[in-house]
């Protein structure tokens, strides 16, 4: 099974955010076991960096970075991505580079905590908790 990490999944996980980081490590781990394999946009590294720099400092952030390009692939953010998320912005731009990442991967879903923003996107967009249902089914 191919799922793409959004970017909030990866904060409640770094910066354990309950109650949500209790699912998305869950979901993290299935990644570092190779129960599934795991993707992040690479537009992920730069909104990771600069939240996480904010709460803990550049080098914990530079740390979570590090930790996130050692256990996911990384789907570049190339001219077929941004050409997708253009011809369907929607609301939220960050959203459609996201949701174009996870349909260039053919990703089987999109593990998200606001999957009610890519109804609209063609997408299987699930939470964690979501997720881990359907995984375990």
């Amino acid at each position: 099974m191919i799922v793409l990490l959004d970017t909030n999944i990866l904060l409640d996980v770094i910066q354990d955010r309950a109650p949500y980081s209790a699912s998305a490590t869950r979901v993290w781990k299935l990644v570092e076991e190779h129960a599934v394999t795991g993707f992040v946009s690479a537009i992920s590294f730069n909104n990771v960096y600069y939240i996480a720099r904010k709460q803990a400092g550049g080098e914990k952030a530079l740390d979570a970075i590090r930790l996130i390009r050692r256990i996911f692939r990384i789907v570049p953010l190339d001219e077929l991505v941004i050409d997708r998320a253009l011809a369907d912005p929607g609301n939220d731009f960050e959203d459609a580079i996201q949701a174009a990442a996870a349909i260039r991967i053919s990703a089987d879903h999109l593990v998200t905590r606001n999957s009610n923003d890519f109804d609209f996107k063609g997408v299987s967009a699930v939470s964690a908790e979501e997720f881990l249902a359907i995984f375990q089914a």
